[in-house]
């Protein structure tokens, strides 16, 4: 199953961008209600829960029952200021956090993915439960992205014949 959690991160950044190659800066900027995300905000989050997650990891497999604070995710966005941002840079990054961290985990000797910390809303987690959460976490923000798209490319700009 790590296996298959260590393919899911590093392969996310070449979904996204499969997924965003025919679209303009304007569609992948465009948020499709109020309080949601635009493509370039959800590429933002998943370089932050890679960063929190890859700290919580690997503190798992270096520390003794770490606690592992939660965060933020909406003040994580607004705060670094994701939709301001080009799709294309956040994506080199999102890349290389990823490869770093499946690189990381998937050096670990076995008994390394039984080694437990305690998150701070979910209670005790293995590394191996922990690394799944997060990779399953990973194809719903892929769907979000994809729901975006859809709705990005199948908005009408508005005119006389389209009010």
């Amino acid at each position: 199953m790590e296996q298959l959690a260590l393919r899911i991160i590093e392969g996310s950044p070449v979904s996204i961008r499969r997924l965003a190659i025919d679209m303009t800066s304007e569609q992948l900027h465009r948020r499709p209600a109020e309080n949601e995300w635009s493509i370039v905000e959800i590429t933002g989050h998943l370089i932050d829960k890679t960063e929190m997650w890859g700290e919580r990891l690997r503190r798992i497999a270096t520390e003794d029952r770490p606690f592992l604070p939660g965060f933020d995710q909406d003040a994580y966005v607004r705060d670094r200021g994701y939709q301001g941002q080009e799709l294309e840079s956040l994506l080199v990054r999102l890349t290389a956090l990823s490869t770093a961290l499946a690189g990381d985990l998937g050096a670990l000797p076995a008994e390394s993915w039984k080694r437990m910390g305690v998150h701070e809303e979910r209670g005790q987690l293995s590394l191996g439960d922990a690394c799944r959460i997060y990779a399953v976490s990973i194809p719903e923000h892929i769907e979000q992205i994809t729901l975006n798209r859809d709705a990005a490319l199948n908005t009408l700009p508005e005119g006389p014949n389209n009010p």
